[in-house]
Parts: structure tokens; C-alpha cells; sequence
């Protein structure tokens, strides 16, 4: 592998909280892959990739190979690694995966935020509902983003609805949205009646 990128030796910021973040996908890194800097930390995570690139202004952060941190505006390969390729332990915590050799995992830095868990009534984000297999608040989140909405929100674990406001709703404990999603059943998609409910980067 070349890199045409000047490699910066630095230490990411340790413990730093990421915001919520769109996984993008697992793609290969043949350079110049991502479009700015790119760094190497023996405390590697997604967290503290994204948050750095954030930071700097990125809007993608990458982590590849364990150590490094790639940051850019623009993806400039798109060659789908697929999944399984980026599935190398990061150094900063081995329980999540840091992409993999010529492998990044993507991600965007832009700053989502969970609203909350909500009645629903009328239902409380009306538009674009989908019912999907693989719907968790990241793909929910994504799809709501994509299609103009300022609000996305999960149900029944499969369900997926936008809005750019909450109707006739009101906000309940978070213990009430307690499904697992359909694609991720570590995650919690709403619940029968209720949603919940996060504003997208809109």
C-alpha cells in the first residue's frame, strides 16, 4: 500500500466522547481513500477517530488497520470492502473493530443527538414510515437525513418514521423503548407505542 497522504504521528485525544455518528460502510483504503489527514494512535476507537476528525473540521472519519485514523470530506475510492473485512480489534478498546489492511470502516462526523422516548399517538413523526429488517436509530437516523427530515424516529423495532416536528406527543421514560431492533438487537427501537425519537444533522 502508498500513501500519498502526509502521515501524521500523533496520539488521539484518550476518552474523548464522540457524538452519535452515521456508519457509512467498510471500505477498501487504497489511497488517497479519504480526502485529508490522516493519523496513527495506539488508543485507536471510532469514538475518538470521529471525534478528532470533527474537530478538525471532517466531515468522515475512517479507521483502518487498528491504528489509523483517516479524515476527509470525500470518500474518493467507494469500493466496497464489505463487513467482515473491517473486523480488526482497535488498540484503544479490542471490543470494537478498527477496520482492517487495506480496510477502513467510515464513518460521518455529523453530530446527531437522541430527542428522547415518546408516546406516540397521531403517530408523533408522521412521513416516510418504512418497515425494515435491518432498521436500528443509525439506519433510521440516515434515511430520515437523506430524505430532507430534521427528526427521525425507531418503533416496534422494525419501523422507521420521519417528520420535521413531533405532533400530538409527549415524552415518557426511556425505559418505555425497550424493543430491539431489527437489525441490531443490542440497540432498542421504540416499542409497540411508543418511539424513539432523534434529530438528524438537518
Amino acid at each position: 500500500m502508498w500513501i500519498s497522504l502526509a502521515v501524521v504521528i500523533c496520539c488521539l485525544c484518550i476518552g474523548k466522547v464522540a457524538p452519535a455518528a452515521h456508519y457509512v460502510g467498510c471500505y477498501a483504503s487504497f489511497r488517497p481513500g479519504l480526502d485529508g489527514a490522516t493519523m496513527r494512535s495506539a488508543s485507536n476507537t471510532p469514538d475518538n477517530c470521529i471525534a478528532t476528525c470533527e474537530d478538525m473540521g471532517y466531515k468522515l472519519a475512517g479507521v483502518e488497520n487498528g491504528l489509523l485514523c483517516n479524515c476527509g470530506n470525500t470518500n474518493v475510492t467507494y469500493v466496497e470492502g464489505g463487513v467482515k473485512a473491517c473486523s480488526k480489534p482497535c488498540p484503544g478498546d479490542a471490543s470494537q473493530e478498527c477496520g482492517g489492511e487495506d480496510r477502513q470502516a467510515i464513518y460521518s462526523t455529523a453530530t446527531k443527538s437522541k430527542t428522547g422516548c415518546f408516546i406516540d399517538k397521531s403517530p408523533a413523526l408522521p412521513f416516510a414510515l418504512i418497515v425494515n429488517s435491518g432498521n436500528t436509530p443509525e439506519f433510521c437516523t440516515k434515511y430520515c437525513e437523506d430524505k430532507g427530515f430534521k427528526f427521525a424516529g425507531v418503533q416496534m423495532g422494525y419501523e422507521c418514521y420521519c417528520g420535521h416536528k413531533l405532533y400530538d406527543s409527549r415524552k415518557t421514560a426511556e425505559v418505555s423503548c425497550d424493543t430491539p431492533c431489527a437489525g441490531n438487537a443490542a440497540q432498542m427501537c421504540g416499542s409497540e407505542t411508543r418511539q424513539g425519537i432523534y434529530r438528524t444533522g438537518i
